[in-house]
């Protein structure tokens, strides 16, 4: 009969996201890796597998925190833009208040290891692809109520949702000032005006 666990792996996932997203993959030890999550390193070997599999189980277990946070946006959007400038303020909030300057998991991730391995750039295009569906939806249905007037094609304008949202969390890790993002959204919000 094998023993019980001590923890609760989804605790432990929350705990891995904190310290690969202050710290980075390359940079977090497995001592680090083990005294932060508080398991033994056979717990973590037995759960997890090796450093790279908790990684991506870590990033997994984001990646559906921040779907579900679009997913509610898509559902409460009537009328749309107002959902997405909150969607975009509180991001900004976020990157100001964050003492810390971690920006975004997936983002970082994207930047230090996605030219490195084929799996981890996988699930960093998958990322991409569903919340750019997400604007996508939200820009056709701003379209069909007469609210965003742009006449260029929705997938381009959720390409350039995606873009201003990533260039955001990474301007976070350099610590810009509120003003500075708020200019970017005013300029991000005049687009969806008639444009020829």
């Amino acid at each position: 009969m094998g023993r019980t666990k001590a923890f609760v792996e989804e605790e432990v996932l929350d705990k891995a996201i904190d310290l690969f997203w202050c710290k980075g993959y390359n940079a977090a030890s497995m001592q680090e890796i083990v005294d932060h999550l508080g398991i033994s390193r056979s717990s973590l070997y037995d759960t997890f597998g090796d450093k790279k599999a908790l990684f991506m189980a870590a990033l997994q277990q984001y990646r559906r925190k921040a779907g579900n946070n679009l997913k509610k946006i898509v559902n409460q959007a009537d009328p749309v833009l107002p959902a997405l400038r909150d969607f975009f303020e509180t991001m900004v909030e976020e990157s100001v208040t964050d003492t810390a300057s971690k920006g975004c998991f997936v983002v970082n991730t994207a930047a230090e290891l996605a030219s490195q391995d084929a799996s981890i750039a996988s699930l960093v295009e998958e990322n991409r692809q569903k919340v750019e569906q997400v604007f996508f939806e939200l820009i056709e249905k701003g379209k069909a109520s007469g609210e965003i007037t742009n006449t260029q094609s929705s997938q381009a304008l959720a390409h350039f949702l995606y873009n201003t949202m990533t260039g955001i969390k990474v301007a976070a890790k350099a610590c810009m000032r509120e003003s500075v993002y708020q200019d970017i959204l005013e300029v991000t919000f005049s687009v969806f005006q008639v444009r020829n």
